[in-house]
């Protein structure tokens, strides 16, 4: 959601199988910007394991781009946890595309620069969920 002056929220909630909003009207907050950073262009994916996770683009004067996740836990109208970094080094980073299998592996993918002193220049990174060193999220294994 576009808020008053430059900076951009991130907002959810919950729909149902058959299309049906659950919860409040308004959603709830996700990421919160204050007037001097923004969160843009989010990326969800769902696991019956842990729930949803959502990446977005976080720019801020200090960082520029970095992409940042947050965790949503199932039939929950709320945000679990703080803002988890999850590619904050260098110059820029964009458009996080994430996927999860059924039982809560997960793979981010990024457009990053790989040449910061030549900003047209770009590669795709990703990273698996058990290999970042930020992310802590529960992987259950079901028997």
């Amino acid at each position: 959601t576009y808020t008053a002056g430059t900076d951009y929220d991130i907002r959810g909630r919950r729909v149902r199988g058959d299309g049906q909003p659950q919860g409040a009207s308004a959603g709830f907050d996700i990421a919160g910007a204050s007037t001097a950073e923004s969160f843009r262009h989010p990326a969800v994916t769902c696991s019956e394991t842990f729930g949803y996770l959502v990446a977005m683009e976080h720019e801020a004067p200090v960082t520029r781009a970095d992409v940042v996740a947050r965790h949503v836990m199932p039939g929950q109208d709320m945000a679990a946890g703080e803002l988890i970094p999850l590619f904050d080094y260098g110059e820029l980073q964009y458009s996080p595309q994430v996927a999860c299998a059924p039982h809560g592996h997960c793979l981010i993918v990024i457009r990053d620069t790989w040449d910061p002193d030549k900003l047209n220049r770009w590669a795709i990174r990703g990273i698996p969920l058990g290999v970042c060193p930020h992310l802590f999220l529960p992987l259950v294994a079901r028997e």
